[in-house]
């Protein structure tokens, strides 16, 4: 089946699921929530956070109403964020699940050399500073007394585009054990049993601990290391050059392969990896780490385009709705985009173009927002409205260019708008 079969299958699983007594009695905070009818429903809740709402309360509740032949003042914000609060944030986290299954959606997925490439990678979330969120999540220290944030990592397919699972966790808990959980939950799912996978890491992430998670359950990873790395000094003093080396940990010999080169800069790079295959040289394992920046740039989207960090609510609870209904609508956006790229792709080989192209990721952002709820409801004009929509996508374009590299800026713009960085929403 094709990516349009498959998408049109995944949201009219995701309408009846919604419309559900099951699914509402499942995510409901109380046993009185949702038992008569209102003018605010379960299904309305969800579909009003999944367009992703950037404005004011009351303007965004007024779109959302008018958009659907009601009254732009049909609720009230204090009412919509009074009922909000009677759904669980785990509803959200499971729709986003739906999405997460590469092979629901494509019959043939991009690898390298035969793998499929992941990335697991953490940043922090920026909250409402309420008191309440600084107890919930925990907080940043100031001179000011602190900022509400949340800790985040993502493991990404950086090839496809698709994140395949997130956590959304207390400030306080670390990078490495988000990416055990990661790592550990992963090895059990299809999509690590049907595929070859490999897993690259930046640095920080260094352990006896993940280099065994990978040893016992026979998956491959490829980490960089630092020169310092006080876990296994065997690595950071390890020569220049390909070595396999040994070491002991729990009563048990290990061994990784350690790939040191200089860098054109000057500078000593480690990478440290378990595929001892002599097919792969220093050039493919440089050529394979070079493939994690596909988790920066998607923290990028996620932080600018989606404006994840403009929550539509205060609350613990809120903020988490709005962080799940934000990876949904990423992981839509981007099966979507591999169908407008595979389109771009083949206009330019018809025109000769000798520039390369791709779908422009923030027109193509405020276009699913503004019409996730038709491709949900819908069923006889589906295929209408989803056409139209990859047409409208597609003639909007971004030129890509190769081998860009610029200097890293180590001081801070203190500009708060931007010419490449308008909103999208």
């Amino acid at each position: 089946m094709s990516i349009r079969s498959n998408l049109k299958d995944f949201f009219q699983e995701m309408n009846t699921l919604i419309n559900s007594n099951e699914f509402i009695e499942q995510f409901k905070t109380s046993d009185s929530a949702f038992i008569r009818k209102r003018k605010l429903e379960f299904a309305d809740i969800i579909y009003f956070l999944l367009t992703l709402p950037q404005k004011s309360l009351s303007i965004s509740l007024g779109e959302f109403f008018e958009s659907m032949n009601l009254p732009f003042d049909k609720v009230s914000k204090q009412a919509f964020s009074k009922a909000r609060q009677k759904i669980k944030s785990d509803a959200f986290k499971h729709l986003f699940s739906l999405t997460t299954d590469i092979d629901r959606f494509y019959n043939d997925i991009k690898t390298w050399r035969g793998y499929r490439v992941l990335a697991i990678d953490g940043t922090t979330i920026q909250l409402p500073n309420t008191l309440e969120n600084k107890n919930y999540f925990g907080s940043s220290l100031n001179q000011f007394g602190g900022v509400a944030q949340a800790r985040s990592s993502a493991l990404y397919d950086v090839i496809n585009d698709l994140i395949v699972d997130v956590l959304f966790e207390n400030r306080g808990v670390g990078e490495k054990p988000q990416a055990e959980k990661l790592i550990s939950s992963f090895f059990q799912t299809e999509g690590f049993k049907k595929h070859k996978n490999v897993i690259i890491f930046d640095r920080g992430y260094s352990s006896r601990k993940i280099y065994r998670l990978f040893e016992e359950n026979e998956g491959y990873f490829v980490m960089r290391s630092g020169q310092k790395n006080g876990v296994l000094k065997v690595i950071s003093q390890a020569p220049l050059g390909d070595h396999i080396i040994e070491y002991e940990w729990e009563k048990k010999i290990s061994k990784v392969r350690v790939v040191k080169f200089t860098l054109d800069t000057g500078e000593i790079e480690t990478i440290v990896t378990n595929i001892f295959s002599t097919d792969f040289t220093e050039e493919d394992f440089k050529e394979l780490y070079f493939l994690r920046w596909g988790i920066e740039t998607k923290y990028k989207e996620i932080k600018s385009t989606l404006k994840i960090e403009n929550f539509t609510g205060d609350k613990p609870i809120c903020v988490e709705q709005d962080f799940y209904a934000n990876m949904l609508v990423s992981n839509i956006c981007s099966i979507i985009k591999s169908e407008t790229d595979e389109i771009i792709k083949e206009d330019l080989v018809e025109k000769n173009s000798k520039a390369n192209y791709q779908t422009n990721r923030r027109l193509l952002v405020y276009r699913v927002a503004r019409k996730i709820i038709a491709l949900i409801e819908s069923s006889k004009d589906w295929i209408y409205i989803y056409s139209n929509l990859i047409y409208e996508i597609q003639k909007c374009r971004s030129q890509i260019r190769h081998n860009r590299k610029y200097e890293r800026q180590m001081t801070r713009n203190r500009r708060k708008f931007h010419k490449n960085s308008k909103p999208t929403l």
